[in-house]
């Protein structure tokens, strides 16, 4: 999944209790004039479960391939981190977490 243009300066709205989930790529692009923000359908701390990396299977680990760049996580916190991976490698640059419920 590719997350560029027609984002930047977006944002992308999670119902309560849902995540993303990436098994594979997922390349979320955004400029520090129009970043992407992954957020809340509620401003609420912990409304959302955040952003999961995983591979697929054991055999198919490490995931790579995954950039998020200037991105803000926001409202989030209901379980684990507001990004994680498992058997997974991402690339993070400038991004931000606010008003999250546990920890960034």
């Amino acid at each position: 999944m590719e997350i560029e243009d027609a984002l930047q300066g977006t944002g992308i709205h999670f119902g309560q209790y849902r995540e993303l989930a990436v098994y594979g790529r997922l390349l979320a692009l955004g400029t520090a004039q129009q970043p992407i923000l992954f957020t809340g359908t509620t401003a609420n701390k912990g409304w959302w479960s955040g952003i999961r990396f995983q591979a697929y299977s054991y055999s198919d680990a490490p995931s790579t391939g995954s950039r998020l760049d200037y991105v803000t996580v926001e409202y989030r916190g209901n379980s684990y981190d507001d990004i994680s991976a498992s058997w997974s490698q991402v690339s993070i640059s400038p991004c931000t977490s606010q008003a999250t419920a546990s920890s960034g």
